[in-house]
Formats: structure tokens, C-alpha cells, sequence
């Protein structure tokens, strides 16, 4: 898990959207987010530069808008360690507590990034069927987040490093194949990329 403030900038930079990453408004709730929850998410413009907010270019770098996000209806949309938007405008991101948001990017009338609708924030669950945020740190610390051709989503893990691969219609994950490699703590898998038709057992 990396400081707040640079995974904000890193993902500004990257993807042209810094997450929520401040420190959360509301108590850490006693048990994570229900699966599918549909959560309101409040989305602040974040200009290129803050002393020109006109400004939308660096060279031949054109800003395609950005925006800060959080919610008023749960405290664990935070910590965005991967994300991931398709031509279609929808976003798929993996917090490093095991929590899942999927939305639908919305643009302004100039094509400009303005928010997320359609939001839904779900708690991953381990292969035995058991929230991986009541494991705690070590197997709950979620990083890399991809969706593959067949529908199925892989995450990767630090601390505890493993891959696990979610079922496109639901159910309880399997252990996916990882590199053959030994990481030191705390610093495994930090993003996934899905090669096209390319099953996670292949």
C-alpha cells in the first residue's frame, strides 16, 4: 500500500483521474460493504493547474479533465490501488482493502471528465466464502485488478501474494496461476493487464 497523496497523483497522471484518497469522512464500518451496493459518489473537478484552471495542455499532453471522488455513504471508497476504463466509458477500480468499485464515467458538454455515475462498491470475498477484509492486512491487501475476455476478473494480492479469479457470474474465487517469483514483503503484484482470450489457468 502506498501514501495517499501519490497514488493520487500517480493515478492523475496515468489515467486522467485522481481518486478519493483523503482520509475517510465517516468511522471505518464494522463490516465491509454488501456485495452490489449501489453507493452515491460525489465528484470535485481537479483542474491541471490549480493556478490556471484554463489550462489544459503540457506540450503535446492534452488534459482530458479530472476529478476528485467520494462518497457520504461509505467510508471505504479510498486507497485506489488499480484501475482500469474501457472505450465505453466505464470504470473498473480495485481499493488496496479488497473493495471493488465499477461506474460509468460522465463527461461535460465539452467532453471533458465531470463524474461517476452508476456506481456500485462491492466487498470481495475469499475462496472459502469469507469477507478477505475480515482476514486482515495480509490477505485482504488487494492491487492489481483486470477483466478478462471470458468475462472473469483477476486480482492480484501483496503481503499474502497470490492471484485470485473471480467468476463472471458471481461465486467464490479460485487461486489463479501467479509468477514463479518470491517477493519480498510487501512489494508482489502491483497491476495486471489481461492479454485478449487468455484464460487465467492457460
Amino acid at each position: 500500500m502506498r501514501p495517499a497523496a501519490g497514488l493520487a497523483a500517480g493515478l492523475c497522471a496515468t489515467l486522467l483521474l485522481a481518486a478519493g484518497c483523503a482520509t475517510p469522512v465517516a468511522p471505518l464500518p464494522a463490516s465491509p460493504v454488501a456485495v452490489g451496493a449501489a453507493i452515491r459518489v460525489d465528484a470535485e473537478a481537479v483542474p491541471l493547474d490549480p493556478n490556471d484552471p484554463s489550462r489544459d495542455r503540457i506540450g503535446a499532453f492534452a488534459y482530458a479533465g479530472g476529478v476528485s471522488i467520494t462518497s457520504r455513504e461509505t467510508s471505504r471508497l479510498h486507497g485506489m490501488s488499480d484501475l482500469k476504463v474501457t472505450s465505453d466509458g466505464r470504470l473498473l477500480a480495485m481499493g488496496d482493502q479488497s473493495d471493488m468499485l465499477e461506474a460509468r464515467i460522465v463527461l461535460d458538454g465539452a467532453g471533458r471528465l465531470a463524474g461517476l455515475t452508476a456506481a456500485t462498491l462491492i466487498s470481495l470475498k475469499s475462496p472459502d466464502g469469507a469477507d478477505l477484509f475480515a482476514g486482515g492486512a495480509r490477505e485482504y491487501d488487494s492491487e492489481g485488478v483486470a477483466r478478462l475476455a471470458s468475462g472473469e476478473l483477476i486480482v492480484s494480492f501483496e503481503q499474502h501474494d497470490r492471484i485470485l479469479a473471480f467468476p463472471k457470474d458471481g461465486g467464490a474465487p479460485r487461486e489463479a496461476p501467479r509468477p514463479d517469483i518470491r517477493y519480498t514483503d510487501n512489494k508482489g503484484m502491483e497491476a495486471l493487464v489481461a492479454a485478449p482470450d487468455v484464460a487465467p489457468d492457460a
